[in-house]
């Protein structure tokens, strides 16, 4: 749907609403395992203790994980990996940076270790889906653009359809041409 500004933004739209999902399903299961189950796990009354403390913020970096990823699909589909690879160098700086302070200021391991560990998740998927939603959403953005998205993809699934039908008429089953031709079209 890129070159159409109004269905790329709809169907990445639709992306983020399965994500968002996705995250909420994810979000509901871990942690309903983590109250209800964790006694399967481990004998241990203690480490219970310590997984169901955690619950809140594991829940919330589950969630934001699978809408976090829905961004960074439609920056791939967009094209967009020279981005996608600069905040990523920025987010795991600040997530290192972090871990870094929370192994120098709290040596006691334990729950508040466990705690930092899931605040550091939780911390990267709000950065993530902040810099991904940025680049999204300015003028920038491929999701934006006019033109020749459209028509050159179109062009070319339409020319990699007919070689598909071409390849199968001549008995050709092995599907090396139609993967050449797909990769065509998604290059």
């Amino acid at each position: 749907h890129l070159g159409r500004p109004s269905r790329a933004f709809r169907f990445a739209g639709l992306l983020l609403l399965c994500g968002a999902c996705v995250g909420l399903f994810n979000s509901m299961v871990s942690t309903g395992i983590a109250t209800i189950g964790a006694g399967a796990f481990t004998s241990s009354a203690a480490v219970v203790e310590q997984v169901r403390t955690i619950v809140p913020l594991m829940g919330v970096a589950l969630l934001l994980h699978a809408f976090s990823m829905a961004t960074e699909g439609v920056l791939f589909a967009g094209s967009q990996m020279r981005f996608m690879v600069a905040s990523y160098f920025i987010n795991c700086g600040l997530a290192v940076a972090s871990l870094s302070y929370l192994t120098q200021h709290h040596a006691a391991m334990g729950l508040a270790a466990l705690t930092g560990i899931w605040l550091v998740k939780v911390q990267f998927q709000v950065v993530r889906i902040a810099l991904n939603g940025t680049w999204l959403l300015g003028p920038w953005s491929t999701l934006r653009q006019e033109g020749s998205g459209a028509t050159d993809a179109s062009s070319g699934e339409a020319d990699a359809g007919a070689r598909a039908k071409e390849g199968e008429a001549a008995g050709d089953d092995d599907g090396e041409g139609v993967l050449i031709d797909a990769a065509k079209v998604i290059a």
